[in-house]
């Protein structure tokens, strides 16, 4: 199978790119369809990107406009002129939608026949069969999904489906999982399908939020895959016990009192019933971690006020192994994570890093331009929530010499100390905006920030 050559045609890559470059206005019959990845040639892909990147913001996209900046990706191909010459030898720019639909059934194929090829190789070198199976099944649905045929639902259809949904919200009391924070529900709940992306910089708690999560989600009577990639199995125990002990996690590494060692054992012992699953170091790649999360929900059957298998972490999506450069893993385990979300009913939390840029600008509150060069991180995601706390970065500033600007500065930490902004970044079913909640980072513990009062499951 390695000897087959990978489906592609460079001529239909040169008349799409011709036709836009010609005319601008026909970006926008393929726009939402075709991506830079479609592409065979890298190089094209890339032209395509910087096409999409000038037509949305409404400039001029051209040999011209374009030269400049992808000049030298252009060497081996002839320089500049060659986009040039793609407009000239461009004579089918009115089947620019059949020729996208066909240019997006060779990237599928190449993608399936990728996915065969690392199961292939996977089995033969002593492979997991059931990461075998789990590979296909995602490479099978991304196909479905990526599919340029068209492919519908009823309007009626929709709306039943909706309302079974609604109704079973009803009788059940909840329409998704609660984080038990109320000022953070009555912005967002984490919902069977969605996909949510928790990123913050370093030491903004993205951990602590996503460890408060799992906890909440499992004293509510929801099964759940914990993917620890970062931490080591132990570790991730010492957070949740550390938000039942009140012992922090970090002194459960050190000699302590036998209280407080009492305490910490009591917290164990009283966590028994909590149905979370530490995924192991081994389960490092997206098939993997389809292949466990199925497992889960096998073994976690719904009962009483048991509700099964119900929410997936991933902590941290850029340690998640995949083929290719660093990009390239990025933007398929994105979409990946996004897949699983819809094939197990579930939803998705995965957390990422953000460029520590960040802390050199003047304003340290994250955004959504952060996340670019992540991959398709944005564009996957459902839902986009950055963890920011204020206080960290003003404890770091040098003291104002100044008394009058020193008292204020202090005031500020003080203001600050103890709380973290929950920013909603990004909603697809909902509205954007930011809750400061109370939040003790020794202890993972979190609570309405205008209540100052602990929540009680």
């Amino acid at each position: 199978m390695n000897d087959l050559v990978s489906p592609h045609n460079i001529e239909l890559e040169q008349q799409i790119l011709g036709a836009v470059l010609s005319n601008n206005d026909r970006y926008h019959s393929v726009g939402a369809m075709l991506r830079a990845d479609h592409f065979f040639d890298p190089v094209h892909g890339k032209i395509w990107r910087h096409i999409a990147s000038r037509i949305s913001k409404d400039h001029l996209a051209s040999p011209v406009t374009l030269k400049s900046e992808i000049e030298d990706d252009l060497k081996e191909l002839g320089g500049a002129k060659y986009l040039t010459n793609l407009v000239g030898y461009s004579i089918s720019g009115d089947a620019i939608v059949d020729y996208s639909q066909e240019l997006i059934e060779l990237s599928e194929r190449r993608r399936i026949l990728d996915a065969a090829r690392d199961v292939i190789g996977g089995i033969a070198d002593g492979g997991n069969s059931q990461d075998a199976i789990s590979a296909l099944e995602i490479a099978a649905m991304n196909a479905q999904e990526n599919s340029a045929q068209p492919r519908s639902m009823s309007l009626l259809k929709a709306h039943m489906r909706s309302l079974e949904a609604m109704s079973e919200a009803q009788a059940t009391g909840h329409s998704g999982i609660s984080s038990g924070l109320k000022d953070l529900d009555d912005l967002l709940l984490l919902k069977p399908k969605r996909s949510t992306l928790i990123a913050g910089a370093t030491s903004m708690g993205k951990t602590t939020l996503a460890t408060w999560l799992a906890y909440s989600a499992a004293k509510q009577g929801y099964g759940v895959g914990f993917v620890s990639l970062e931490m080591g199995e132990e570790d991730l125990a010492n957070r949740i016990n550390s938000i039942d002990s009140r012992v922090p996690y970090q002194m459960m590494d050190r000699p302590m009192s036998e209280t407080m060692f009492n305490k910490v054992a009591e917290a164990a012992q009283g966590q028994q019933s909590l149905s979370i699953e530490i995924m192991s170091d081994r389960v490092r790649d997206i098939p993997a971690i389809l292949s466990e999360a199925k497992r889960l929900r096998a073994r976690w059957k719904p009962n009483g006020n048991f509700h099964g298998l119900g929410l997936l972490i991933i902590d941290y999506i850029q340690l998640v192994r995949g083929k290719g450069n660093s990009f390239e893993v990025l933007s398929q385990v994105s979409r990946d994570s996004k897949s699983i979300a819809k094939m197990l009913n579930l939803p998705v939390v995965a957390l990422a890093q953000i460029s520590r840029d960040m802390s050199k600008r003047d304003s340290k509150v994250p955004h959504l331009g952060d996340l670019r060069g992540s991959g398709d991180l944005e564009n996957d995601a459902d839902n986009v929530i950055f963890t920011h706390r204020p206080g960290y970065f003003l404890e770091r500033m040098e003291a104002p010499s100044d008394a009058s600007e020193r008292a204020d500065w202090e005031a500020a930490i003080s203001a600050c100390k103890g709380t973290m902004d929950i920013i909603v970044g990004k909603q697809r079913m909902g509205p954007l905006g930011s809750v400061r909640v109370g939040c003790d980072m020794g202890t993972n513990r979190f609570w309405d920030f205008a209540k100052q009062e602990e929540v009680d499951f």
